[in-house]
Formats: structure tokens, sequence, C-alpha cells
């Protein structure tokens, strides 16, 4: 049987290999997956999974930072200490991308039926959904 999360990182990092300049940092392999599901307090959808056990962020364009664990864990650890503050994570996000001002990040919260979590937008203004889960976003 065919792992559709692992057939789509696969797509995903044929895409990255053709774009100029655009890289995925390797990671640790499995190690990496059980910090994140300590990190996160709950076991990762599907897909970030894969992801986080092939690579750890990357540059994607001059202004498409994707975050590694340790620049996520950063973000949202700062909001739980000392409280949310202008320009934070909110609780029930975790961190994925940066581009050109615009914040990304899984919301934990809202589960799909495939277990992924949706990505959405962090504005001042609030979150916006823009994708059904992290590696169909990256897609």
């Amino acid at each position: 049987m065919v792992d559709p999360a692992h057939t789509l990182l696969g797509e995903i990092e044929r895409a990255v290999a053709q774009l100029p300049g655009a890289t995925l940092f390797p990671a640790s392999g499995r190690g990496a997956a059980r910090a994140l599901e300590a990190a996160l307090g709950r076991r990762p959808p599907p897909g970030l999974l894969a992801f986080i056990i092939a690579h750890d962020g990357g540059l994607l364009g001059a202004d498409i930072h994707l975050l590694t664990f340790a620049e996520a864990q950063r973000r949202r650890q700062s909001v739980s200490a000392g409280g949310q503050r202008a320009g934070e994570w909110p609780s029930g996000l975790w961190p994925v991308l940066e581009r050109g001002g615009h914040r990304f990040a899984l919301d934990m919260d809202d589960a799909a039926t495939d277990g992924e979590w949706p990505v959405v937008e962090v504005s001042e203004r609030g979150v916006d959904r823009v994708g059904t889960s992290f590696l169909r976003f990256l897609h």
C-alpha cells in the first residue's frame, strides 16, 4: 500500500530540487519525530511527521523560510512564557513558515478526518485557514 504522506513528500522534494536557491535542510530522523511529539504534547499528523523525519526546515525562495524545529519551538515557547504579546504565536498553533512578513502555522486544535492539521495564516486580525494540511500547503 502506498503511503500518501510519503508520496506527497517525494513530490515536494522533487519540486524543491528544481527551484533555484531552494533547499530543504536534513533532519536527524526518528529522534526529531520524538522531540516534536514531546514538544507538541500529542502525536503529530502523518504529513508533518513524515516531513520532520526527513527534513528540518528549509528555504523555498528569497523570502520563504520554512522554520526549523528549534525555530518553531522558540516562537511557541515565547508565547507560553509570560503570555501572548503582539506579533507572537497564539496557543494551539505550531509555527511552520514565514513568507514576506506573513506567518503560517498548523492549527493543532482543528484536526481533519484524515488526522491532518490545517494551515492558517496568523495576523494581527486573527487566523485565516489557507490549507488543509502541511504537505498539501507546501505542494
